[in-house]
């Protein structure tokens, strides 16, 4: 299985069990990097999970490559909750339920004042910590 998720300001790519950062996976060094083509660059992040010969499910959000001061950082372009029920939540560890949370929480936050009450209703179920 292979997997793409973000922490804070890192993204980082899980294959069979070994978690690298996404900038490695796909040689991008936000600490290092002196190549302009990668600053304003536009990356998909995409979580998923491919059974051979069977199904395949992911959830996508866009990544933006910034400069901040002396690095390089990846902002959320896209936010939209994931959905809950598809996660076996007993797989997850203590780390990867925080994540989710804390992106949860930053979808609420940043969508809230878009919405109507019933809108807001369902963000808020969305949203809410696994």
């Amino acid at each position: 299985m292979s997997t793409v998720f973000a922490v804070d300001d890192s993204v980082f790519y899980k294959n069979e069990q070994k978690f690298l950062p996404l900038e490695e996976a796909f040689n991008i060094n936000l600490e290092t990097t002196s190549n302009k083509k990668e600053v304003n660059l536009v990356l998909s992040n995409e979580p998923g999970y491919y059974k051979k010969n069977h199904f395949g499910i992911r959830i996508e959000n866009l990544v933006y490559v910034k400069r901040t001061k002396d690095k390089l950082k990846f902002e959320d372009l896209t936010l939209v909750p994931i959905d809950k029920s598809l996660i076996e939540k007993n797989l997850l560890t203590s780390f990867e339920k925080g994540w989710l949370n804390k992106y949860h929480q930053r979808v609420f936050v940043s969508l809230k004042k878009f919405m109507n009450k019933l809108e807001l209703a369902q963000l808020k179920q969305s949203c809410s910590n696994i």
